[in-house]
């Protein structure tokens, strides 16, 4: 298998990193009631009160860490994106692009370690951990292309 076989089967043990990570969050979310569709006739003349939804409320270090998270796997998906660009014109002997590759390859070894020392809230050190491993499997599938 050549450099490029490599770096697509790593980005795909990436994606489906990330994919867990996503179906993780999204799993846990809470369930929303159903809500029912409002009848096509005339309203009636005493309206029907609505179902109260509750969001849940989260505590600073909660949202601290998200917003911090969010922009780390926006810089991630970023790196992603611009690495398979490159791949997918290959030139080996350009140093230009070597070195553009080399870049964004040392980005998400960066990312990768940044990520490590995150401290996140216990609530979501569950999703923490998976993230942190498909931070992994991205690290390592950089190892593959160099």
């Amino acid at each position: 298998m050549n450099g490029k076989g490599f770096l697509v089967v790593g980005i795909i043990l990436m994606c489906v990193g990330f994919g867990g990570v996503i179906y993780e969050v999204i799993s846990q979310a809470p369930a929303q009631p159903p809500r029912t569709p409002s009848p096509v006739v005339a309203p009636p003349v005493a309206p029907a009160s609505e179902p109260t939804v509750t969001t849940p409320t989260l505590t600073t270090g909660e949202q601290v860490y998200l917003e911090t998270m969010l922009e780390h796997s926006d810089i991630v998906a970023d790196t992603v994106f611009a690495v398979g660009f490159l791949l997918e014109n290959p030139q080996y002997f350009d140093d230009d692009w070597r070195l553009e590759v080399a870049v964004h390859i040392s980005m998400m070894r960066l990312l990768y370690e940044e990520v490590k020392v995150i401290d996140p809230p216990s609530s979501l050190s569950n999703f923490h951990s998976k993230y942190v491993k498909a931070m992994y499997h991205g690290n390592k599938s950089c190892d593959l292309l160099v």
